[in-house]
């Protein structure tokens, strides 16, 4: 905690859902509390793992090519229009920081349910790949992964110490150390 306020706190743009609610919302948080609140029911839910965020991905190709679309981080691949490749995304934005678009390719990735891939040459991993294309998600839940509920404990510093502690961590001295001014 003291290294974070020396620092200075930062933040960072994270993802929050409530399945509940149906509800997608990105926020700015600090980045050692990273929990929001739903505007629907008003319960309070922890960040999605960055490995786990969908949105506007960026996509960084082994060929050099560089390109951006919908995607989810370690489970969608979407086509590189270069060299055919099927990168993973490697960053994940909010909507709202969208690229424009370089080119007027359609989206096209390895889900099962994206409507811009018709082809049969779909990946069929262990994990059930869902498309996170807006065009694809109507009439289906927006939520793709569900944010954990938060648990509080009661303390915006995530390791209590008592103060004994504190100060002896700080200042190592002991009774003998200290001088007496006598005169």
């Amino acid at each position: 905690m003291i290294r974070a306020v020396s620092k200075g706190l930062t933040t960072a743009m994270r993802q929050f859902s409530c399945a509940q609610c149906d509800q997608v919302w990105w926020k700015k948080v600090p980045i050692n509390k990273a929990v929001s609140r739903c505007k629907v029911c008003k319960s309070k839910f922890d960040a999605i793992p960055s490995d786990m965020m969908w949105g506007w991905a960026i996509f960084e190709c082994e060929c050099g090519n560089e390109f951006s679309g919908f995607g989810q981080m370690g489970v969608t691949r979407s086509e590189c229009y270069s060299c055919g490749e099927k990168p993973y995304p490697s960053t994940i934005r909010p909507p709202t920081r969208r690229r424009p678009p370089k080119s007027r390719q359609k989206h096209k990735c390895d889900a099962q349910d994206c409507p811009g891939c018709s082809s049969g040459d779909k990946d069929t991993g262990d994990m059930e790949k869902k498309c996170v294309h807006p065009r694809s998600r109507t009439g289906k839940s927006k939520v793709i992964v569900a944010s954990a509920a938060h648990i509080s404990t009661g303390s915006t510093i995530s390791s209590i110490r008592d103060q004994d502690e504190l100060c002896s961590a700080m200042y190592n001295t002991s009774l003998s150390a200290i001088r007496e001014n006598l005169k």
